[in-house]
């Protein structure tokens, strides 16, 4: 990865999410796996991230896959945020509580996950900063707009 890390930013808006309280703690309503979820400081950020590319960039809600699972040999993972794009993986990105500065381990973690899902972009966020790399053009983007591009595209020269 090249040294220059770009950060997108990830404008702050009033959003429409769905809360209830449980006994213990708050619950928000996951749009993309359309259940309940408990409200903590890491969901904010992965919700917020998700109503942006839909409401804002509308991803269509089909092209997300949310806390999925992967396997390599030793250990199952988990990872936030899948995009597909014509069914191949296109963006992972990792979602980090506001007060986790992205740092070495972060960038490891998702390097792990990607030598598994092998997405054409990468990418975390504490929902402070945002960066997403374009792991064929060795390169951290610049624009939402280019992603989005490439996400929406009909055909993938994969």
């Amino acid at each position: 990865m090249s040294s220059k890390i770009h950060f997108l930013t990830l404008e702050p808006k009033e959003r429409a999410f769905r809360f209830r309280k449980n006994e213990n703690y708050r619950e928000v309503f996951d749009i993309i796996r359309k259940k309940w979820v408990i409200w903590t400081m890491e969901e904010m950020v992965r919700q917020h991230i998700i109503h942006f590319l839909v409401e804002d960039w509308n991803i269509p809600k089909g092209k997300f896959q949310i806390e999925g699972s992967i396997q390599n040999a030793e250990k199952q993972f988990r990872f936030d945020i899948l995009l597909t794009s014509f069914k191949y993986p296109c963006l992972l990105l990792e979602c980090k509580n506001p007060e986790i500065s992205i740092n070495a381990k972060a960038i490891d973690q998702l390097l792990n996950y990607q030598s598994l899902i092998d997405s054409h972009f990468i990418g975390w966020s504490n929902g402070q900063q945002t960066a997403i790399y374009d792991t064929q053009k060795a390169s951290w983007i610049e624009s939402w707009h280019y992603l989005v591009e490439e996400i929406l595209k009909k055909r993938r020269n994969h």
